[in-house]
């Protein structure tokens, strides 16, 4: 079975969403494939690959309007592009504290598979959840937490002021909790 990215299954227009899975589906492997190349795990080539299709959700209007070949070239230079913006931030973060983030990566590399399936049924239950939020709330929060948008570009979105943002992306993230509760009990 075929998981697809949160960031996908968040993508609030079903058209988009469709598209995006349908993307998804086609360029996979072979994504994973450049992805794990590039990276030293697994676990970092699942990353890299979920950063990629943040990229290209940014990118659904020019995607739709590229041929398959130009496409598939995107999509591998999108994978690619992310790989090395992996690189750099470990390679930065390693020169910032001299070692320190090296015994928690080993420790997320070899984590235990019970570990990895239960954090994906945390997922997919957050993504069902947050299916089930208001529009206007789902687009605030994947905004913010996938797009890593600011809260001044999610107010000029919804039409409202960079305050009430705040407010409703709390709103939105109780409403979640909340909902997350009463699917667990």
């Amino acid at each position: 079975m075929l998981l697809f990215p949160a960031a996908i299954l968040t993508i609030s227009d079903e058209s988009d969403r469709d598209f995006m899975k349908h993307l998804y589906i086609n360029h996979a492997a072979r994504m994973f494939r450049v992805a794990r190349a590039l990276t030293d795990s697994k676990q970092d080539a699942e990353d890299v690959v979920g950063e990629a299709c943040v990229a290209l959700i940014r990118k659904i209007s020019l995607l739709r309007t590229l041929e398959r070949n130009v496409l598939e070239g995107y999509i591998i230079s999108t994978v690619k592009n992310a790989a090395y913006a992996l690189h750099r931030r470990r390679k930065s973060r390693k020169e910032a504290d001299d070692g320190e983030t090296i015994l928690p990566q080993i420790a997320d590399d070899e984590a235990a598979p019970d570990a990895r399936i239960l954090q994906q049924c945390t997922m997919n239950a957050l993504v069902d959840a947050m299916q089930r939020l208001p529009e206007a709330d789902q687009v605030a929060i994947r905004m913010k937490y996938f797009e890593q948008r600011s809260a001044r570009e999610i107010a000029a979105v919804l039409g409202i002021q960079e305050g009430h943002v705040r407010v409703r992306l709390n709103r939105a993230r109780k409403r979640l909790y909340d909902m997350l509760r009463e699917d667990a009990e």
